[in-house]
């Protein structure tokens, strides 16, 4: 489904895309996503994502305090809702953008994300933004 997804990432993204076409470079955009943020009467509720997905697999877990629920769809993380455990979550919209194979990770994806999840290359690919050292 279509939809405009008004929200400032999104927007700086095809912003990106616009000037690349502008001056003759393709770069092909990925499409948007819903991403949002609130805290409420001392709650942090963060959603990223698709948070209801005809058969996507549903992993959660629980605690006293905080609740985690990651959609996964064709071996990829498709979207999540975080109450009170965001921290890092921008590892997991990452992995959403870029379609990341949940395969090639070394860990548990229900843990607090970390750089420790990808393969060295990965890591090092983030870490040095591509520039060889």
């Amino acid at each position: 489904m279509k939809k405009i997804i008004a929200l400032w990432p999104n927007a700086v993204r095809e912003g990106k895309t616009a000037a690349h076409y502008m001056a003759g470079v393709p770069a092909p955009d990925a499409g948007s996503f819903a991403v949002n943020a609130i805290d409420f009467f001392g709650q942090r509720i963060c959603t990223c994502g698709l948070i209801n997905c005809d058969g996507a697999q549903i992993l959660t877990r629980k605690t006293d305090t905080a609740y985690k629920r990651l959609l996964v769809k064709d071996g990829c993380l498709v979207g999540f809702v975080l109450l009170n455990c965001s921290d890092r979550a921008g590892i997991y919209t990452g992995m959403i953008q870029k379609k990341v194979p949940l395969a090639s990770l070394e860990g548990d994806i229900l843990e607090t994300p970390e750089l420790m999840l990808f393969s060295k290359a990965v890591r090092t690919e983030k870490l040095t933004g591509g520039v060889r050292v």
